[in-house]
């Protein structure tokens, strides 16, 4: 099992934030297929023109880099959303994916705020919530890296 935990941070000015994701890898555990394993995050927003979940910015997406036990790692990344959207409905979905399969090793949700609020998801559920959206008020995006 692959532990992740996300927080925001302060950025160099009030435009900008960091964006904290950290990978774990619990004891006695391992990461099948580690050359595959990537971390990624993306920034959404709710309540957009009656829509929920609009991708914003594709935030993170880079090689996990540890497969043993105990070991860790730690993706910064320096985001600056856009003056448009409303940072109380931005929030933050953090995954790690296995390429070679797609399978989903681990997924957290979390709020766009200092302190940070997190809740443990499954990839099933954050599919299901997008399917929904899909089939009642169609299907929104608007992703920029």
């Amino acid at each position: 099992m692959v532990g992740i935990d996300v927080e925001v941070l302060d950025g160099e000015d009030e435009e900008h934030r960091t964006l904290r994701v950290t990978a774990r890898v619990a004891d006695g555990e391992s990461v099948p297929d580690p050359g595959s394993a990537r971390v990624r995050a993306l920034l959404y927003e709710d309540d957009v023109s009656g829509f929920d979940h609009v991708v914003r910015a594709v935030v993170l997406d880079d090689p996990l880099g540890i497969s043993g036990s105990g070991e860790q790692a730690v993706f910064d990344t320096v985001v600056e959303p856009d003056p448009s959207w409303k940072e109380e409905d931005l929030k933050v979905v953090a995954w790690i994916q296995r390429g070679s399969d797609g399978e989903v090793l681990n997924t957290l949700l979390a709020d766009w705020t200092i302190p940070t609020p997190t809740r443990q998801a499954t990839w099933g559920s954050i599919k299901a919530g997008y399917a929904g959206d899909r089939g009642a008020r169609g299907a929104a995006t608007s992703a920029s890296r």
